[in-house]
């Protein structure tokens, strides 16, 4: 069983959102992170 990157917590494959911490679950490519203009 997979575990959310941002907060450890375990799951499952088919879930968009950790259920803990409100994460993405979806895999994004590396160095599209969301910026917030300051």
């Amino acid at each position: 069983m997979p575990y959310c990157p941002k907060c450890g917590a375990e799951v499952s494959e088919d879930m968009a959102f950790c259920p803990g911490c409100g994460a993405s679950l979806k895999a994004e490519k590396p160095g599209m992170e969301a910026v917030t203009p300051v």
